[in-house]
């Protein structure tokens, strides 16, 4: 996740929330130095929060023309207000949220687009049932399980 151009206070309260949980934090000044394509060692930010004054910032939108997969999340630097980005284009007012609410928010968003991937990922019925093997041999394919939902209680997601 980035955090961009968030008051240190703020980003320290929204990087704490995320103890615990799966997630690499990296503090940015601009939204050019987010990782969107994760070449190298570097693997890509799914999830940007930035500091911004309005919903309308140009920059955020930028970032989900490139990644349609990437949440984005406004938030005004006092912390009063948050938007996400989607790509209608228009963001969505979430209002004022609590640090347990931003960090339930992305952490659902990113489960919740992870899953949509996954399952646009998944084989046909009529690709379910076998595959030829590299040894030509026909091998049964078990289809993938769902993931069970998020649990912040649990130390391996």
């Amino acid at each position: 996740m980035a955090l961009v151009r968030l008051p240190r206070l703020l980003a320290d309260l929204i990087g704490g929330t995320f103890v615990g949980d799966d997630v690499r934090i990296d503090l940015l000044g601009d939204e050019s130095e987010v990782e969107l394509l994760g070449f190298g060692e570097r693997p890509r930010h799914d999830a940007v929060i930035a500091a911004v004054d309005g919903p309308w910032r140009r920059e955020l939108t930028a970032l989900m023309m490139v990644r349609h997969d990437l949440l984005v999340l406004g938030i005004r630097p006092d912390g009063r207000t948050t938007w996400v980005y989607e790509m209608r284009p228009s963001p969505v007012a979430l209002g004022a949220l609590g640090l347990e609410q931003i960090r339930r928010v992305v952490l659902d968003e990113i489960e919740t687009r992870a899953m949509a991937h996954h399952q646009h990922a998944m084989p046909t019925e009529r690709e379910q049932g076998s595959r030829v093997g590299h040894d030509g041999q026909s091998q049964a394919v078990t289809p993938p399980t769902e993931t069970p939902p998020h649990d912040p209680d649990r130390k391996d997601s």
